[in-house]
């Protein structure tokens, strides 16, 4: 940015909250766009559903379920690198029911989990993960996270409101829906799966570089976003629910690497 030119980070900037405010105020000071990777916000299906939420089509928001298992299985080195479960998956989809809410943070979050796979147990860390939150609007959110999908990728996300449902389904390239078939027709790749995404946060990039855009990130997006990610962690290592109504943006450091 010192340089003169703009910075896409497909990953999360940091987790050290010092470290990521920094980021941002650099690039600020620069005039230079600073894109952070919250790829699933860029999903077409879920930008229909925040214009219907956003447009009250769907009146008040009740309940949102998601439902995010990877396929294939992220590598151990993958996960080292990442932080973990609560930081690279479950982060997208709290970043993702944030924005359809409008809503920085819950006011309550509690979080289950186990680890199925012994080397993932060894990094002290989960694979499977249930997250529950409540909002200050009343909204009861669900959040299934696993990387155990062992026939293709199943990401779905229902948002149920006084005046109705909306269903965000799985997809395959045929458009067939398959039911007790021993292999899958058309397996799923993650990667497949969110390419319109990957694709149009791309394009957003490029359009911040040329001044036709602001980035869609913003630095309070993304510190709300980690904090909440590291309350959900801290949930399921103490057990217990963790209260966000009275809390700060405190602490450095948000997450270490795992060893």
């Amino acid at each position: 940015m010192t340089n003169g030119k703009g910075v896409f980070c497909e990953k999360l900037l940091s987790l050290d909250k010092q470290m990521a405010e920094s980021c941002f105020d650099e690039a600020a000071r620069c005039g230079q766009p600073l894109v952070c990777g919250l790829y699933k916000r860029f999903d077409p299906a879920v930008q229909f559903l925040h214009k219907k939420v956003h447009n009250k089509a769907l009146g008040r928001i009740h309940r949102i379920v998601s439902v995010s298992r990877t396929y294939p299985s992220l590598s151990l080195s993958y996960i080292k690198k990442t932080g973990g479960i609560f930081y690279d998956g479950v982060v997208h989809d709290l970043d993702t029911v944030c924005w359809l809410l409008g809503e920085n943070a819950p006011d309550t979050i509690f979080s289950l989990g186990h680890a199925f796979c012994q080397e993932i147990a060894a990094l002290k860390d989960a694979d499977t993960i249930s997250v529950s939150m409540k909002f200050a609007s009343g909204a009861i959110v669900t959040l299934d996270v696993s990387q155990h999908c062992t026939r293709s990728s199943d990401q779905r996300l229902e948002v149920h409101g006084s005046e109705g449902t909306l269903r965000m389904d799985n997809r395959n390239a045929l458009g067939i829906t398959e039911q007790g078939t021993p292999r899958p027709v058309c397996s799923h790749l993650h990667h497949d799966r969110y390419k319109d995404a990957y694709r149009d946060l791309l394009k957003h990039f490029l359009k911040t570089l040329k001044g036709k855009e602001e980035p869609f990130i913003t630095k309070e997006n993304f510190l709300w976003t980690i904090q909440v990610a590291a309350a959900a962690e801290q949930s399921w290592r103490n057990g217990s629910a963790v209260d966000l109504r009275n809390e700060a943006l405190d602490g450095t450091v948000i997450k270490t690497e795992v060893p």
